[in-house]
């Protein structure tokens, strides 16, 4: 992967990068278009991001820290402990956890195994009369949790390789539903929601007080064992525990009168060759909710996972790997390292097969469906191609099994999804309304405007274009600001922007800018949230994009402000 710290720098990426800075330079030098032999080059501007200017407003804050976050975990050590303490700390997903209902980012921290939910501050400012972090779990609560659903974990976690899934699930007509985040806990290899509690729920009167008999034990937040990994394996027949290496978010159950949701779960090939679909059902449990004296059991709704299995006799998967291979004629099938995203289309889920270096649909089939497909059922799946091999090699070169594509998201406006290919450094768009036999995916960003050719506002040598040979290891942000997508570059520690217009990629922050901040050597951003438009303190200057990013390396949520800036677009036609 990237992080193995290739060097890819060319003599003639090299070459070729310098060839546009010189025609941009040009460019811009005569502010019109020119002429260069039998090529055109033309200017224009388009709107990008970059860190405001207000002078009422510092671009970057601090919002909580390392020590805020360990603080809520042990109120009683002192600081200056806390301080050199290390945390391990990574985001979950968003929950409305924050006072009044707002949202807030739930974090683990992996050393002292304990869920909490950091303010995220949405309205601008954080209220003063509540504390920014929030301890839900601790270590001892967390394994409580677990205990009380059988199962018998003393040293739970949550995996970072499977990405936890948000999902909403109904409590039944005319009963609303919730927002659940369902994550992996690998060790007893369990399904786990999450989900936030407006009413009480074993509230801690004093957060200062590890003594109060609710602390680290819920404090809003409600956990429901959804499926542990004993059940897998007694529901799944299997001799062993199957381990899970995704979990995609297949929508509800089309089904008259269901209210059950359904995951499709991808599971390690060594132990299941299958792909499963997981229904998630709403029910009431008596939960205690109060663990302090005098307090009882009330009703709770919580989450159930069984497996579905279809056929005459209940015995058939979703989907198996021969399935797969069948239709992309390979050796073995590989589905598990790309994280699925859903096709709005159909709702299929779009997976990459790193054997065969294409993408699939799985598609679980209507009432209407199986009438076309003989041997199937309403809602087993059916495998398609999606991509084809040589058009991701048009696009990218010939690389054999070698792509390695890393996030995913909808395009804000078209009918695609964009692709990070991270060997290449590039960013493909697929457009799904294409069939598979057309050239159905084009470059968004290509791989010179990545790493060679990012525009640099800071100034860098070479007329502010950036050469590094430190190789990009890119995350998204969960949103679209008009039309850039914020992403973090964990090989650079820059948080740079991508316009989808003119495939363009400038630098909004440094590692300075987050380190100066924060006292530690390095950035990782690993979650990056557009809370929307704040409007200056002056009530008179441009209203600003607001961001939270939270940063890994220090445990921190920082609020990021950027204004929309006009950057200038260079395109050049070379002539014969």
């Amino acid at each position: 992967m990237a992080s193995s710290g290739r060097f890819v720098r060319t003599l003639s990426r090299l070459q070729a990068a310098g060839l546009v800075v010189f025609v941009a330079m040009l460019a811009l030098t005569s502010g019109c278009d020119t002429k260069i032999g039998n090529g055109v080059v033309s200017t224009s501007t388009f709107e990008s991001l970059a860190l405001t200017e207000s002078v009422d407003q510092q671009a970057i804050q601090v919002l909580s820290d390392k020590i805020d976050l360990l603080k809520s975990i042990s109120p009683t050590t002192v600081e200056a402990v806390l301080n050199e303490q290390q945390a391990n700390s990574f985001p979950l997903g968003t929950l409305n956890l924050a006072p009044g209902g707002f949202s807030s980012v739930l974090i683990f921290e992996a050393n002292l195994r304990a869920i909490c939910s950091v303010d995220l501050c949405e309205l601008g400012t954080c209220q003063l009369t509540a504390p920014r972090v929030q301890l839900h779990y601790n270590d001892v609560g967390f394994e409580e949790e677990l205990e009380a659903a059988g199962v018998g974990e003393p040293f739970p976690t949550f995996s970072q390789s499977v990405p936890s899934v948000p999902v909403d699930v109904s409590r039944g007509a005319g009963l609303g539903g919730d927002r659940w985040l369902v994550s992996y806990e690998p060790r007893s290899r369990s399904l786990v929601g999450m989900r936030a509690r407006d009413v009480g729920y074993r509230n801690v009167s004093n957060p200062n007080d590890p003594d109060d008999p609710n602390f680290g034990r819920g404090n809003g937040l409600v956990m429901s064992v959804i499926i542990s990994g004993p059940e897998m394996q007694s529901q799944l027949g299997l001799a062993t525990q199957p381990r899970i290496t995704r979990i995609f978010d297949l929508g509800p159950d089309p089904s008259p009168g269901s209210n059950k949701h359904r995951l499709l779960v991808f599971f390690a090939r060594e132990v299941l060759r299958e792909v499963h679909v997981l229904e998630l059902e709403a029910g009431v449990r008596p939960v205690r909710t109060n663990l302090a004296p005098g307090g009882g059991n009330e009703n709770v709704w919580m989450l159930n996972g069984q497996f579905r299995r279809f056929g005459p006799a209940g015995d058939q998967p979703f989907m198996t790997l021969d399935e797969i291979k069948l239709l992309t004629q390979e050796v073995d099938v590989d589905i598990g390292s790309f994280q699925p995203i859903k096709v709005n289309t159909d709702g299929s889920a779009l997976v990459f097969d790193s054997e065969s270096s294409q993408f699939l649909r799985l598609k679980p089939l209507s009432e209407e469906d199986v009438l076309n497909v003989p041997g199937k059922f309403p809602g087993q799946g059916v495998v398609e191609v999606a991509v084809q091999t040589s058009v991701i090699e048009g696009q990218l070169g010939s690389r054999g099994s070698a792509f390695e594509f890393t996030e995913a998201w909808p395009h804000p406006e078209n009918p695609e999804i964009v692709l990070v290919e991270e060997r290449s450094n590039t960013v493909l768009a697929y457009d799904y309304t294409l069939p598979a036999n057309e050239d159905n995916a084009y470059s968004v960003i290509n791989a010179i405007n990545m790493t060679s050719n990012r525009r640099d506002p800071f100034g860098s040598a070479g007329g502010g274009v950036l050469i590094n040979n430190e190789e990009p290891i890119l995350l998204k942000a969960e949103e679209d600001i008009l039309s850039n997508r914020l992403m973090f570059d964990r090989g650079r520690d820059e948080l740079i922007s991508i316009n989808y217009e003119t495939g363009t990629v400038v630098i909004v922050a440094k590692r300075a800018a987050f380190t100066n901040l924060t006292g530690v050597d390095l950035a990782d951003i690993t979650y990056i949230k557009y809370t929307g438009v704040e409007r200056p303190d002056d009530m008179e200057g441009d209203d600003m994009q607001s961001v939270r990013v939270w940063d890994s390396s220090s445990s921190s949520l920082l609020k990021v402000l950027l204004e929309i800036v006009l950057e200038p677009t260079t395109s050049i036609n070379v002539g014969n």
